[in-house]
């Protein structure tokens, strides 16, 4: 063999060797089996979580008697489930993808004290506090995690930063009521254009105070219901009024008047308050929970701006008749 097909053979065993490298330190799944990050903890274990954004955006969640409530919204009501599922996730990420194990990747990932996407702390029967810091994707719907201050950063896809989130809708249980439509029998909206009374005949729906060239778009009525029946909330704020919710004097009053037949027999009272144009939702307060809640604009706005002609078919508007000038038609003249 001579020198030159020496170096060649030297070269070829060199980049075997780095590519056996850089495989075995890309693929560090091998390197352990994979075992519970949070080892030993289970469901029931969890008390208190605290998600939080750099930004500082935050939602606190902690559990009495079984009951999951938001402390900081005066206990609102949490959705058990939900908080649970969000648990089962927290507990099933898994240790065996390790990605790094140094300060110095930490800031690219995402996962140092200071440079985070999600931080999740929850607090555990036995009183200590664990904290787990979500990081930036790594594709394929999995992101990097780093936990307890540990040095290792793992890959994992059991849970992701949407499933952390920081708002308080996302851990209640949206719907603030839920009531069949053909149970409404009344509909009556108060705003600055005066009160407006709709009555359900069990057959259509009329309006009271209309004069006899007057006729209702029962459209209109029929989607104001609608709109109603099932009221989705956007957020919690507290049971504590606040001058700056809008409700002395409320903005709009409606008010659904119930059949016998209804589960709650009661009329339902809505009162509407300031409108968050930056958020797009209206403070509101209802008959049916002690809580300010806020609500979509989309929801609301037409109770707080309509009229009694919007909700009237009006007759068409006559269109002008455009008048076309007569074409003069020059004079011949004797040519001199």
């Amino acid at each position: 063999m001579n020198r030159r097909n020496e170096i060649l053979v030297v070269t070829l065993v060199v980049q075997l060797v780095l590519i056996l490298l850089i495989t075995t330190l890309r693929s560090p799944a091998a390197a352990a089996p994979a075992k519970p990050l949070f080892a030993g903890l289970k469901s029931a274990d969890v008390q208190a979580i605290t998600i939080q954004e750099p930004a500082g955006a935050k939602i606190d969640l902690v559990e009495t008697n079984n009951n999951w409530t938001l402390p900081a919204q005066d206990d609102y009501p949490g959705d058990t489930s939900r908080i649970n599922t969000f648990i089962g996730k927290l507990l099933n990420i898994q240790t065996g993808r390790l990605i790094a194990h140094n300060a110095s990747s930490y800031p690219r990932l995402e996962v140092a004290d200071g440079t985070y996407v999600k931080r999740v702390q929850f607090k555990t029967t036995d009183g200590k506090t664990h904290t787990l810091l979500i990081g930036s994707s790594g594709g394929g719907g999995a992101v990097y995690v780093r936990a307890d201050g540990a040095a290792e950063v793992w890959l994992t896809d059991a849970i992701n930063n949407t499933d952390a989130s920081t708002s308080a809708v996302d851990w209640i249980n949206p719907t603030l009521f839920t009531i069949k439509d053909t149970d409404v029998t009344g509909l009556t909206i108060t705003n600055h254009n005066g009160t407006f009374d709709f009555v359900n005949t069990g057959k259509t729906w009329i309006m009271k105070g209309l004069t006899p060239n007057d006729k209702l778009d029962t459209s209109k009525v029929t989607d104001a219901v609608a709109r109603l029946v099932s009221l989705t909330i956007n957020s919690p704020l507290g049971k504590s009024p606040k001058p700056e919710y809008g409700l002395q004097p409320p903005t709009a009053t409606i008010t659904l008047t119930l059949s016998q037949t209804s589960s709650t027999t009661k009329p339902i009272v809505i009162k509407v308050g300031a409108k968050d144009t930056s958020n797009s939702v209206y403070t509101v307060y209802t008959s049916v929970s002690p809580y300010y809640l806020t609500v979509s604009s989309y929801t609301l706005d037409d109770f707080v701006t309509r009229q009694k002609k919007d909700f009237l078919i009006l007759p068409p508007t006559a269109v002008p008749t455009a008048t076309v000038a007569p074409i003069e038609t020059p004079v011949a003249t004797a040519s001199q």
